[in-house]
């Protein structure tokens, strides 16, 4: 059997964990398929065209077409269905979409050819290259001075059980919230001044976690009122992700109104009470309607809606069901999620449903949406993922989030404050890598270090000063 070297060996890891995205092993590798399986692979491997792109370097050529040799392999000699993605892996697929849409002019032979390269099929292919033309036209209206603000709140009023962000839930942990917030504020003022100095502007800004919701309405206002007061946002998106239903409060959403947030986000992941309580959530499916009907009553522009497919004892008529309650609402956005196995999370070791009715689930909730006058506006995918598929934002006409989509395709630099965010500056040189800088990732490590916080506002000063001159 012939041996491949360590980036071959990489990528045929990341092909097993598609073909092979269940079990109670986590990361299959190549030893997965049968002998006659791996002997095929290295019979075939030379008789596959390299694909006709000029971005490919040989060595890529190379594992594509190992890849395509692996697929064939797997599903002729060991019976595996071929994944929806075929041998397309990594996060931002439509990355490759877009270079093959510049490449081959028109979206409907770039999706040819993804089918053919990549052997993806032809509805994840024809997503793939629509997201791509309307990525590329987000792209044409922004500026080179343009960013985007990330405000982490990593707090939560309890843990969920596929939770994998660092967040913290402990009553010890909660009380420090305050302080947390002079913290982050401090560092959101001098954030603005370099900002302002550098002629940045603020395109979007995004209140994530954790689960902002959880900060108190004098709270809330402390927050919103630094960020006014301090960064010019008058004609910025602004997004908070409330998350939690059962934190919804009409002080909290009348806060928010007061400082022109635009965007919220009330999340049920599911309306079924029994899969609500085995995945660790506080709240019920009434505590989420409810939230959601008083959060209308105060004019939001856009309100997203969250929903996992193959949760933990959901079965498929109850995840249906949950489209059907949360399509029947009509809030402008609706992001599905395919339930991912973290290490870090307390359902690591759980057992998959099976991929088909992962399948059955995903492609229910994309049918249900677009018939409900949505569509996708942004995509990405994850490792150990149901049925190895994607997440996907939907929305309606005219109410995609900015955000979502710079901050996924690499389109803007986006600057992050607080404990666990991460401030990423893309090149426009494909070739460089993108520039990061990780703020510490729990709250305790970024109350006592704030001169690692100041270090880190200085580099990015500097960075941004650079790119200016270029």
């Amino acid at each position: 059997m012939k041996t491949y070297d360590s980036g071959l060996s990489l990528m045929l890891r990341h092909l097993s964990e598609q073909f092979f995205p269940l079990g109670t092993d986590k990361g299959y590798d190549f030893a997965m398929l049968p002998d006659r399986a791996r002997v095929r692979i290295s019979d075939t491997v030379k008789d596959f065209l390299y694909p006709q792109d000029p971005h490919f370097s040989s060595a890529q050529a190379q594992k594509l077409a190992l890849a395509r040799a692996y697929a064939l392999a797997a599903t002729e000699e060991a019976g595996i269905p071929l994944p929806r993605y075929g041998v397309l892996t990594g996060v931002r697929p439509t990355k490759v979409a877009i270079r093959y849409l510049d490449f081959f002019g028109t979206p409907e032979l770039a999706a040819k050819m993804l089918e053919k390269d990549y052997l993806v099929s032809p509805i994840q292919s024809r997503i793939l290259t629509e997201l791509s033309v309307k990525d590329k036209l987000c792209q044409a209206e922004l500026c080179k001075n343009d960013m985007l603000l990330y405000v982490s709140i990593p707090f939560c009023p309890s843990r969920c059980a596929y939770c994998s962000f660092i967040s913290s839930s402990s009553p010890r942990h909660l009380d420090s919230i305050g302080e947390y917030l002079n913290a982050l504020t401090n560092e959101l003022t001098e954030l603005a001044a370099i900002v302002k100095k550098n002629k940045m502007n603020v395109k979007a800004v995004y209140i994530g976690g954790g689960t902002p919701g959880i900060l108190a309405p004098h709270q809330l206002e402390l927050l919103l009122r630094t960020l006014t007061e301090s960064f010019s946002l008058e004609s910025s998106e602004f997004t908070c992700e409330i998350g939690r239903p059962d934190t919804v409060t009409k002080e909290k959403l009348e806060t928010l109104r007061s400082f022109n947030v635009g965007r919220i986000s009330i999340n049920p992941q599911t309306t079924n009470d029994s899969v609500l309580s085995a995945i660790g959530r506080t709240h019920s499916a009434k505590d989420f309607f409810k939230a959601y009907e008083l959060a209308r009553c105060f004019d939001f522009d856009s309100i997203n809606c969250d929903l996992i497919a193959g949760l933990p004892t959901e079965t498929t008529e109850s995840f249906y069901r949950s489209v059907k309650d949360v399509t029947a609402l009509s809030p402008e956005n609706i992001t599905v999620h395919s339930f991912c196995l973290k290490r870090s999370a307390k359902l690591f070791d759980f057992r998959f449903t099976d991929s088909l009715t992962a399948q059955k689930m995903v492609d229910f909730a994309r049918e249900s949406c677009i018939s409900a006058g949505y569509m996708p506006y942004y995509l990405y995918r994850q490792k150990n993922s149901a049925g190895a598929m994607e997440n996907t934002g939907y929305s309606k006409s005219g109410k995609d989030c900015l955000y979502n989509i710079a901050m996924m395709e690499d389109m803007l630099p986006v600057i992050a404050c607080g404990a666990g965010g991460i401030t990423k500056f893309p090149s426009e040189n494909k070739d460089e890598k993108i520039k990061r800088i990780a703020q510490f990732k729990y709250h305790f490590e970024y109350l006592s270090m704030p001169e690692k916080v100041k270090n880190n506002l200085k580099l990015i000063d500097t960075i941004l000063n650079n790119n200016s001159r270029e």
